[in-house]
């Protein structure tokens, strides 16, 4: 009788299938409480100081999540904002999202955010190479984006 290899890694267990099932129906969730979890490291981390060393205008753009986004979602164009001795702000306009919030000594951005005719929500990122990299999710549109932020003198 020959063997029968088992293939690796090994088969999901009985039962896996509804998890599996759950977790695709919940994903929008759970990238919610991840960008929640990192809105809380980052708020944790304020402890160190809010940090002028970011201080510039940075403006970018905010591409819909695949599989998170309803089809609907538009790309934005974001910015410009402004930090100032490590609070950030925006004006919002007719086409673009305002923003307010700060960025930690660490690099760590905590901020409100809303788009035009939008409930304000939460967006948490991170300072990267003059770079600010960061995920907003409005619940109520079922719209999620990563947002690109680059520094402009």
């Amino acid at each position: 009788m020959a063997s029968r290899r088992r293939a690796f890694p090994p088969p999901f267990p009985r039962g896996a299938g509804l998890f599996l099932a759950e977790m695709k129906v919940d994903r929008f969730t759970n990238f919610g409480r991840a960008l929640i979890v990192a809105g809380l490291a980052g708020t944790a981390r304020a402890a160190s100081g809010v940090s002028a060393k970011y201080d510039g205008v940075y403006i970018g753009t905010g591409v819909p999540v695949q599989g998170l986004s309803a089809p609907e979602c538009p790309t934005l164009m974001v910015g410009p904002i402004t930090i100032s001795k490590g609070f950030l702000r925006s004006e919002k306009t007719a086409e673009r999202p305002a923003a307010t919030g700060f960025i930690t000594e660490e690099g760590y951005v905590s901020a409100r955010f809303s788009r035009p005719g939008a409930k304000a929500t939460r967006l948490a990122g991170r300072w990267d190479e003059n770079v600010i990299s960061a995920g907003v999710i409005e619940e109520d549109t079922g719209c999620a984006w990563t947002l690109r932020l680059e520094h402009h003198a």
